[in-house]
């Protein structure tokens, strides 16, 4: 179809913002340079947007995550908490290449934005010993045990929540979202 200028300004470039209220859970893979054998975890986020045009918006997300890994370079299990925070862009590709139309049950968004993770990790080897950082300086924490001794080992921390290490992260994704109602969209989100 051809679309003259006032269609496509009305279509597409509507002005139909508002704002609106995020929440997620699901898995994370934890998949490292060392080929990690990972156990799926469990992470949550909730967050507001504000959808500026039928196209492009804007929104700010607050998650953790759980994650857990074992069998690799003598590690029989290593435990991850992280906890995120991060702001993206969204582009809502169906809309801005089809316009807006409300009967429409799919649309594809891709996403990028900046943000930060703080994490703390454990470590428990196959000898007994176990190495942690992102973590306060506890005696339970922070221990190494072998021969069932318990010496006492520095453990670094940052300057994240409870001594977390900080990090920033630049998330990229897309979104297949399906509407469920007027109201509700059932989004499937894979992001890096």
């Amino acid at each position: 179809p051809v679309f003259t200028s006032r269609e496509l300004s009305r279509d597409v470039l509507s002005s139909s913002n508002y704002l609106y209220v995020v929440g997620g859970l699901g898995t994370n893979l934890l998949h490292g340079e060392n080929g990690i054998f990972s156990i799926p975890g469990l992470g949550c986020q909730v967050g507001i947007g504000y959808q500026a045009l039928d196209f492009i918006g804007i929104e700010g997300k607050l998650g953790c995550a759980m994650l857990s890994a074992g069998n690799f370079e003598g590690i029989e299990k290593q435990y991850t908490s992280i906890l995120e925070a991060n702001i993206n862009l969204m582009i809502n590709l169906t809309n801005l290449i089809g316009g807006n139309r409300g009967s429409r049950k799919y649309e594809w968004i891709l996403h990028a934005g900046y943000g930060q993770t703080q994490s703390r990790c454990r470590a428990i080897y196959e000898n007994g010993d176990m190495k942690s950082f992102g973590y306060p300086d506890h005696p339970e924490y922070n221990n190494t045990i072998a021969d069932g001794k318990v010496d006492g080992m520095w453990t670094p921390t940052g300057g994240g929540i409870n001594g977390r290490i900080v990090a920033r992260t630049f998330p990229v994704g897309v979104i297949l979202s399906y509407k469920l109602t007027e109201r509700f969209k059932l989004n499937f989100d894979l992001t890096t």
